[in-house]
């Protein structure tokens, strides 16, 4: 054969190639074109409407003044297909910019607007209507007749279990609130006050939003949470079957008393009794400190990653997120060293976001008293308002805030103590024996997190000479901490009950690491799971990160208790006040000693107590080995040079790339089919 006879062949194959190629990626296109699937899920007020997947084309909506608007590839063509298919009345009014679902089936939109129907994408408020959102492959869309705010609520439980076996259902509501930007910032917290059902059966949720369920009879169970101001979950299947091979039963033990019901049922816990004559749990002794996990240079790159997370996440007005998240993220810098008026964007500082704090209950004159001091700030003259004075405006008959509630008095014991209020004062004396009389016969608070946050004020008091006894209290509270360890060495299979675990074991001048659980796991190796690679903390694991639970971290990984101290922004300060009744007192305040050196823990470094200004970026730590914390860690390049602001591509990064390479090749294709069949 000639090499012209070649050439010619060779040339035919390849716009032959080209050619079926481009036929091929026309056919993907028109294929596209048909629909797109998404998952859509649509909540009334008494049912759910309609839960699964539904393919999103063209489609024609008519509104109630019967003119038909033609749509495509939109969120609102899917719910025109849903009702159309489900026979479902459907609303749809035109007010001039857009169209306004008033009502699905006999949930309309009451004249007083107390109820609507609001519009979810992938979880998250969507930004436009359903009739403007452009749907994408693979999006979990959510339509629910709901107040405001609408609250959406989930649950999370293993697929398979035994038939009498064990297994722990979390309830997790979401919450949330629009920054500065208009950008929406929102953290799955639990959902104590929701309804569990198995089977139709009500089960009760505790505190920390977990029940442990047993179901005895073989089958598929379905489970759901609802309630008054929530969204109804999607409803989640369990298969329990005898011959399921392996099963996953969280270890996690309800912390606050349920009642048992016929089938399935609640592990019941011991009752709560303040009885003087109560049975002490045997107090189990103080474990052998070990080498200290997440020490020295790990864990200050983990603290150093979490700050910049938290940094990043800082508004134009200085607050990160709400009043909420700002002051206990003023607590994690300052337990840094770092003063709020160090942290700033644009020239608003953390201070000022402080500063526009709401505070309408105890709990949050607490918060707002713990975070000024963890600012060097003033309490007494803090916006020209005495906070100690405020908070004793709640302290009533020996009772602060609520009567129905400890969590209020715990705090203020906190509070008090960051304020330097007199140890021997009736306000402290009489917080202190309030929480002392509410604890359970069994060491706890009621939670986890409660019972840690109640260690933590106790030992404080302690450590300042306080005249009540609370030796035995925290000795029966360390105790119930000890025996509540989870499957991954921490607390409450949680980051924030964690966190707030390791704080406690702290404040007993104890190192987390000598707390092993069955398996020689450790409350590091645990704090260290719920790290994303962001740099952030989430609840559950690291996929669900919020500046709330790195906020929440931070502490902890610094080994720091609460109250977080630090030196004042003026060394020597005569206060002029005036109280609620309008008396002028003039006062000498002394600074506080500032609190920032770890008392068991040692190894890590503050950003005050750096040499280098520049943070480095470290991946956070995984799988943490008792032997080897740096082999466990996954590998990451630390080239010199690197600028602070950097942010190494992810995976979405990657992901839109070779899209943009896809479409590239499409459109070769396409083109070249185009100029073969023209010639």
């Amino acid at each position: 054969m000639s090499n012209y006879r070649k050439i010619w062949l060779w040339s035919i194959v390849g716009v032959m190639l080209v050619a079926v190629s481009g036929i091929a990626t026309s056919g993907l296109a028109v294929g596209a074109m048909d629909g797109t699937v998404v998952h859509m899920r649509v909540e009334g007020q008494t049912q759910t409407l309609f839960d699964g997947e539904v393919i999103i084309g063209d489609c024609v909506a008519r509104d109630d003044g019967g003119i038909d608007h033609a749509l495509s590839g939109v969120a609102l063509c899917g719910l025109v297909d849903i009702t159309e298919k489900e026979a479902i009345a459907l609303s749809l009014q035109d007010f001039g910019w857009g169209l306004f679902v008033a009502g699905i089936g006999a949930d309309i939109t009451p004249a007083d607007w107390s109820r609507s129907w609001s519009f979810w994408v992938n979880k998250e408020p969507a930004a436009v209507g359903a009739d403007t959102y452009q749907v994408a492959a693979g999006d979990d869309l959510l339509l629910a007749f709901s107040g405001y705010p609408t609250v959406p609520l989930r649950v999370t439980a293993p697929e398979k279990t035994l038939p009498g076996e064990q297994f722990t259902v979390a309830v997790e509501k979401k919450m949330g609130e629009y920054d500065a930007n208009y950008n929406w910032q929102g953290v799955w917290l639990p959902a104590d006050t929701a309804l569990l059902w198995v089977n139709n059966n009500e089960v009760a949720i505790n505190e920390a939003g977990l029940a442990v369920v047993t179901i005895n009879e073989p089958g598929m169970a379905e489970i759901w949470a609802e309630g008054d101001g929530f969204v109804r979950s999607s409803r989640r299947q369990v298969q329990v079957d005898n011959k399921t091979e392996e099963t996953v039963v969280p270890t996690v033990t309800p912390t606050s008393s349920v009642s048992p019901l016929a089938s399935p049922t609640v592990s019941p816990t011991p009752s709560i009794s303040s009885s003087p004559d109560q049975t002490i749990t045997p107090v189990i002794p103080s474990p052998t400190p070990t080498e200290t996990l997440l020490a020295g240079e790990e864990r200050t790159k983990a603290v150093r990653l979490a700050l910049d997370y938290l940094k990043r996440q800082q508004g134009t007005d200085g607050r990160i997120e709400g009043d909420l998240v700002t002051a206990w993220s003023v607590m994690s810098f300052g337990a840094d060293g770092q003063r709020a008026e160090m942290v700033s964007n644009l020239g608003k500082t953390l201070w000022d976001g402080l500063a526009g704090a709401q505070l309408s209950s105890a709990t949050d004159v607490e918060r707002q008293i713990m975070a000024v001091r963890a600012a060097g700030g003033n309490v007494r003259l803090w916006q020209g308002r005495n906070l100690v004075q405020e908070l004793r405006g709640y302290l009533k008959e020996g009772q602060l805030g609520e009567t129905t509630i400890i969590n209020d008095d715990i705090f203020g014991v906190l509070a008090w103590l960051a304020a330097d209020q007199a140890i021997g004062s009736s306000e402290v004396e009489q917080t202190v024996n309030t929480v002392l009389a509410n604890q359970d016969s069994d060491g706890a608070w009621g939670s986890i997190d409660l019972t840690a946050a109640a260690m933590q004020g106790l030992q404080e008091y302690m450590k300042r000479g306080g005249k009540i006894e609370v030796t035995l209290a925290s000795e029966r509270a360390r105790s119930y901490l000890f025996s509540h360890q989870d499957k991954y060495g921490g607390f409450g299979e949680n980051l924030a009950s964690t966190a707030w675990g390791i704080q406690a074991i702290v404040a007993l001048g104890e190192d987390p690491a000598g707390w092993k659980n069955n398996e020689g796991k450790t409350p590091w190796q645990a704090l260290a799971r719920y790290q994303n690679s962001n740099g952030g903390f989430g609840w559950r694991s690291k996929e669900d990160v919020s500046s709330f639970m790195t906020a929440y971290a931070i502490p902890a990984l610094l080994g720091k208790a609460w109250p977080i101290t630090t030196e004042s922004m003026v060394k020597s300060e005569t206060i002029n006040y005036e109280q609620v009744a309008g008396t002028r007192l003039t006062q000498n305040v002394p600074t506080a000693t500032p609190q920032l050196a770890s008392p068991a823990v040692a190894g890590i470094q503050t950003r005050a107590e750096e040499q280098e200004s520049q943070a480095e970026y470290a991946v956070p730590l995984e799988n943490v080995s008792d032997n080897n914390v740096s082999e466990t860690m996954d590998s990451v390049s630390s080239d010199e040079g690197v600028p602070k602001e950097f942010i190494p591509p992810n995976r979405n990064d990657w992901g839109f790339v070779l899209s943009l390479f896809s479409l590239a090749n499409m459109g070769i294709g396409v083109t070249g089919a185009r100029l073969f069949m023209k010639v």
